[in-house]
């Protein structure tokens, strides 16, 4: 049988282990989280690079239309 002093030293020991591994699982997570967002941005970046810079809307908006110049035929250079 434990003494009393034996039960509450006991008890203490099972709290700071719960305490250690909670911690460890927060870690774990937290690093899981953090690899998330870092492997969606790594995505984003690569999308982007492939698919060029953005234009604004408004800068499309105030360009005229491409023309091409007009062809002169028979000009016999």
């Amino acid at each position: 049988m434990f003494s009393e002093d034996d039960v509450l030293l006991a008890k203490q020991a099972r709290r700071e282990s719960a305490t250690v591994a909670r911690i460890a699982l927060m870690a774990v997570i937290g690093c899981l989280a953090l690899l998330t967002v870092l492997v969606i941005q790594a995505r984003a970046e690569a999308d982007a690079a492939l698919h060029g810079p953005a234009v604004p809307a408004h800068a499309l908006q105030q360009q005229p239309p491409l023309q091409s110049p007009p062809v002169t035929r028979g000009s016999g250079a």
